[in-house]
């Protein structure tokens, strides 16, 4: 009978189950001729497993009221069985029986953790499930059991789960420390405080089984990838303690507290526990990441002791010595010095290139150093052992390192006449990432030679190369620092290049550091190495250069002995030089300023016919292409330091040299001076004059001259194309203007109407292209010569330098001619709009004062309005606007209630230009059958007339002029317009403002506001203006007057 799974009951099992032997088997090893069925612990044999939840279904079927002999049959609907921590296959029982299962399992897996879970039917028809049941590994009882589930939620511990690998096992849970204890949820409510009993006996206990990886998520199903696994180990006194995993990896540890778990505890809450649950029990994840490693160091060398193998003897073998060890992380962290000695397999690379199988690692004691990859099956199927090629060591740290060993057959890997790199390349087993790959990164290296084929002619090609590290793109220029990299190749395969001498002649304009010069060879073992400087070399003094004196063409030759070149690896000679400062680029020879120079080489080869002889030759390669660095050929001027580029500008008047004032049809010779105080060694490039001209100043055609760069050079016409009218800007171009240089341009312009009351300074700016960012611009071909007419500059085209503002003296208006000026006056009521003027309304006058004629203009302007009885102005309303927008409320003051004028003044008014006098005024009960018409009046002075020395009206100032207005009219040097009488709506001449009978508050009336302090107050207060305009009055009439004398 074959049986598969379900439960089968057998109370005598040795009575009714006698089976083959005696008993049942879980496979058919029995069969096995000469088997030995009757001994009792065969693992082969199958044992029963009992689970009892008799009283579980009785206390369901009493609390649903069923009678106390229902069967104990229930229907299982759920199953699954599992042993050590996987799913075991095993049919699932389909009822109980009297409220037990019985199972039968191997007595190999018995002794493993069975974990069940299940779920049957009540007699209600209702699912329940049943917390999953267990037995331990090695218990005796064949009784499946609960736990109580608890959490460990301290959130350190938990942290300290997951770590880098460090050679230690993860920390277990210590439940006796202060604060610790945890207390088990509703209705266990149980405190788990305890690790050891009063004995000394453990009471908490792990296992773990490996995953591969860690659940992100509650509903993430990580699949595991082995068994359940608990390990313990001794304390140092006697006592069993847990073995948690150290190795690398995702597990699930399960913690076990056997505290309340003793069945002959002589506490009966601890005995009752016991009978139905094997104790409590958590779950947590850990994970150990695999860590860094390093391959310390390489060592290679050849098994017959010899320093050059022969390339002809098939047996070449290296000895071959490799050190391992963890490393350190991306952030230069190191990783912990209690990591064990790394375990796997070493790859050896030659030149770069994997070489051979990877190299199994294997310790001298198997038991505790072999990883099971390191194990081999042979043919016949035992297991053997390789032999022992590593060792463990440790470093002054207490790091441990793992040294492997072993013999390496070269072959034809390693081609004769080179040196050859051997690298290596640790691959883990476990618990380490990959050291770094000798294809992709520098790691440590060992080198070996073979000797070469001497019927094998070298075939040398010299490269060359050179950086500019000041500036990568260029140009270059004085200051700069250069790299210069010679490779002296040799292509033949299996051949040997020999005494290589390789010579540069440097350009003129260079400078070589001698501290610079290296060498890199590697069938020499040199790399970079600093090379001495000598009078002179030869072939055989490698590691030594020297440099010549300088030959017809000024170049000095720098020779350097680069020993033999084998085909994988170039002799490679760096070394830096610096352009030298303080040349006179503007006149040096080109041939002097050239960068590009050829590099060339002589060397020998071994006599094919006598290879321990003499080497022979010549065996000269041909000369290396020109190098030059990025940009020109030739070396490019510095940069001008700030400031070194300067310019200024000058004006005169030509018509006028000692004049105070600038007239209308002069003419001015403007100078602009352009230079570059910077040394000769500077420029800027195809630099440039460029003026923006105010508008009312015009270039007089024929006028523009450029001179220069050096002192008493002629000058030469400039076209006037340099004028462009469009954008009214000058634009000359000097050409590449060099330290020490300087230009002057020279050009006239007339005096037009529209600088009249104009701003007429203008700058003047110097434009250009230091030569860093140009880079690609030949120094030898400006792009501009000197006294070409230049583009005017772009908006956005920000200049070298700017010179100070340069105005001439100001620019004097012509007088206006009789009907030039002009004055008008309106009013309008604000009260009324139905062509009725009311006691009471208020209006609103403006008087335009305005200059027609171009050119033209009045000094000192004054608006003055006589203001009617019945018409008083409203306080705080008076308001002049000027030509350009500007309003200004003027003061009260400006009118004179006792003269009843209103005068303000107006400042220049220049030709096109007109300025607004308003204000508000109040019809009072004067007004009534009054002539309220007024006459507004504009005077001003004609330049001709005009003190240079008097100060000017300010614009919105109240007037009134200290000789008293019948002598300001009557003077000579003032001009006057006026309007004619101004009514407002339906009044004339002869009345016309109704009376509603009604009076007006004249509060706000000026008059009224300035009685409002009384007479003696008011005086009081106006006193010190009086007298202040009295005496500004007084002084500017006493210079008119002694002008007038003049």
């Amino acid at each position: 009978m074959l049986i598969t799974g379900g439960s089968i009951r057998c109370t005598d099992p040795n009575r009714y189950f006698q089976g083959i032997g005696g008993t049942a088997w879980g496979n058919t090893a029995y069969e096995a001729e000469g088997y030995d069925p009757t001994d009792p612990d065969d693992p082969n044999k199958v044992t029963m497993v009992t689970i009892d939840l008799g009283a579980e279904l009785k206390a369901n079927n009493q609390q649903a009221g069923l009678p106390d002999d229902t069967a104990l049959d229930n229907l299982i609907e759920e199953w699954s069985l599992h042993i050590a921590g996987q799913e075991y296959d095993y049919g699932a029982p389909a009822q109980f029986d009297d409220g037990k299962l019985y199972l039968w399992l191997p007595k190999e897996a018995a002794k493993q953790q069975i974990a069940v879970e299940l779920a049957y039917r009540d007699k209600n028809g209702d699912l329940r499930k049943v917390l999953p049941l267990y037995r331990e590994p090695g218990q005796d009882d064949s009784l499946l059991k609960r736990y109580r589930d608890f959490e460990v939620t301290d959130a350190s511990y938990l942290v300290s789960l997951t770590k880098p690998y460090d050679g230690l096992p993860l920390p277990a849970y210590d439940l006796s420390a202060p604060g610790c204890a945890i207390t088990t949820p509703a209705p266990d409510n149980k405190v788990l405080d305890r690790v050891t009993d009063d004995s000394g006996r453990t009471l908490v206990r792990y296992t773990y089984q490996p995953f591969n990886r860690k659940p992100s998520g509650p509903d993430d199903e990580p699949t595991p990838t082995g068994p359940e696994t608990s390990e313990t180990t001794k304390d140092t006194e006697g006592n069993e303690v847990a073995v948690l995993p150290a190795d690398a990896g995702a597990v699930k540890l399960t913690m076990i507290s056997k505290q309340y778990a003793d069945e002959e505890s002589s506490d009966e809450q601890i005995r009752d526990f016991a009978k139905s649950y094997w104790g409590h029990r958590a779950f947590m994840w850990g994970e150990i990441t695999p860590v860094p490693s390093a391959v310390t160091s390489v060592k290679a060398a050849w098994s017959d002791g010899s320093e050059v193998a022969d390339p002809q003897d098939p047996a070449k073998v290296l000895d071959v010595e490799v050190d391992v060890t963890s490393g350190t992380f991306a952030d230069g962290t190191p990783t912990a010095t209690t990591c064990k000695a790394p375990k796997g397999r070493v790859q050896l690379y030659v030149d770069g290139k994997e070489a051979g199988e990877p190299v199994a690692i294997v310790f001298g004691d198997a038991s505790s150093r072999t990883a099971a990859t390191d194990v081999a099956a042979a043919a016949d199927g035992d297991v053997v052992t390789p032999a022992a090629n590593a060792r463990v060591t440790t470093d002054t740290d207490g790091r441990e390192h793992t040294v492997v060993s072993w013999s390496f057959p070269a072959g034809d890997l390693m081609a004769p006449g080179a040196r050859h790199t051997l690298t290596a390349r640790y691959l883990p087993s476990k618990n380490y990432l990959p050291s770094a790959n000798p294809e992709e990164e520098e790691t440590p290296e060992s080198q070996v030679a073979v000797k070469p084929d001497p019927t094998i002619a070298p075939t040398p090609k010299l490269s060359k190369s050179v950086k500019n590290l000041t500036h990568p793109n260029g140009p270059t220029q004085p200051g700069d620092r250069l790299r210069y990299r010679i490779e002296a190749a040799n292509t033949a395969a299996g051949s040997l290049w020999t005494q290589a001498v390789v010579t540069d002649p440097l350009p003129v304009c260079l400078d070589l550091d001698p501290g610079s010069v290296r060498l890199t060879n590697a069938w020499e073992a040199l790399d970079a190495k600093a090379l001495a400087e000598a009078a002179a070399v030869t072939a055989f003094d490698v590691g030594r250069f020297s440099i010549g004196t300088a030959g017809a063409d000024g170049r000095a030759v720098l020779m350097v002995p680069a020993g033999a070149v084998s085909p994988l690896s170039p002799a490679v000679v760096e070394f830096e030089c610096v352009v030298k400062k303080g040349l006179d680029l503007a006149t040096e020879s080109a041939d002097d300023l050239a960068l590009g120079n050829i590099a060339k080489a002589t060397g020998s080869r071994p006599n094919p016919d006598d290879p321990d002889g003499e080497d022979v030759g010549p065996v000269d390669p041909d000369p290396s292409p020109e190098a030059t660095p990025p940009g020109p050929a030739t070396v490019a001027p510095a940069d001008p330091a700030e400031g070194d580029v300067a310019i200024a500008k000058s004006v005169e008047n030509l018509k006028h040299p000692d004049g105070d004032a600038t007239e209308v049809g002069d003419r001015l010779r403007y100078t602009v001076e352009l230079e570059n105080r910077g040394g000769a060694d500077t420029a800027l490039y195809d630099a440039a004059i460029s003026d923006p001209l105010p508008a009312g100043i015009e270039p007089v055609p024929g006028t523009i001259r450029l001179t220069g760069p050096t002192p008493g050079a002629e000058g030469k016409p400039v076209p006037d194309t340099a004028y462009d009218a469009a954008s009214r800007t000058l634009a000359v171009a000097v050409g590449d203007l060099y330290g020490g240089q300087k230009w002057t341009l020279t050009f006239e312009c007339e005096v037009t109407a529209e600088a009249v009351g104009a701003d007429i300074a203008n700058i003047a700016f110097a434009h250009g292209t230091p030569p860093s960012e140009n880079p690609g611009r030949d120094p030898q071909k400006p792009g501009t010569e000197p006294g070409e007419a230049a583009r005017p500059p772009a908006a956005d085209d920000e200049p070298e330098a700017a010179s100070d503002p340069v105005s001439p003296p100001e620019v004097l208006p012509a007088d206006p001619a009789e009907g030039d000026v002009s004055i008008a006056k309106t009013v309008a009521n604000l009260t009324h709009d139905d062509g009725t003027t009311h006691v009471g309304d208020t209006l609103r006058y403006e008087i335009a004062l305005a200059n027609s004629a171009p050119g033209t203009g009045w000094v000192d302007a004054v608006i003055r309005d006589d203001v009617p009885v019945g018409v008083e102005p409203v306080s705080g309303t008076v308001v002049l606007t000027l030509a350009d927008g500007t309003s200004i409320e003027v003061d009260d003051a400006a009118y004179d209630p006792a003269t009843r004028i209103l005068a303000v003044a107006v400042g220049r008014l220049y030709g096109g230009q007109e300025a607004r006098l308003a204000f508000e005024a109040l019809v009072t009960a004067d007004a009534v059958g009054a002539d309220i018409g007024n006459v507004a009046v504009g005077y001003g002075t004609p330049p001709s007339q005009r003190d240079p020395d008097a100060s000017e009206l300010v614009p919105g100032a109240p007037f009134s002029p200290a000789e008293g207005w019948d002598a300001y009219e009557a003077r000579q040097d003032v001009q006057r317009v006026r309007t004619d009488p101004v009514y407002p709506e339906g009044v004339t001449a002869q009345g016309g403002v109704i009376d509603d009978g009604a009076r007006p508050d004249e509060a706000a009336t000026i008059r009224r506001r300035l009685a409002q302090t009384g007479d003696a107050l008011l005086a009081a207060a106006l006193m010190p203006a009086v007298c202040a305009l009295a005496a500004g009055a007084a002084l500017l009439a006493s210079r008119r007057r002694a002008r007038r004398a003049r």
